[in-house]
């Protein structure tokens, strides 16, 4: 499958796709929802997939996200209680 990761835009301004992937897990980053949505139609062309809606949980992370200020926390405090227990 082929599927470009930037695109320049009518305005100058680049689009850009970040696909990770481990397994059968996958996060996407991306800074335009229209790349987004082809690059999700054209992966499930090919594959099963299935949309969970926000990211809450990624790989045994619990992901905290806050867009209006662009951060995004990753903490372990399950597997560590786990692991304490």
């Amino acid at each position: 499958m082929t599927f470009r990761k930037e695109e320049q835009n009518k305005d100058s301004t680049t689009s850009k796709i970040l696909p990770a992937i481990h397994v059968d897990d996958a996060i996407v980053a991306t800074n335009n929802i229209d790349i987004y949505q082809r690059f999700l139609q054209e992966l499930g062309s090919e594959l099963e997939l299935s949309a969970s809606g926000k990211l809450t949980w990624f790989l045994g992370c619990n992901v905290e996200q806050n867009l209006e200020k662009g951060t995004v926390r990753l903490t372990q405090e399950r597997y560590c209680k786990d692991v304490l227990t």
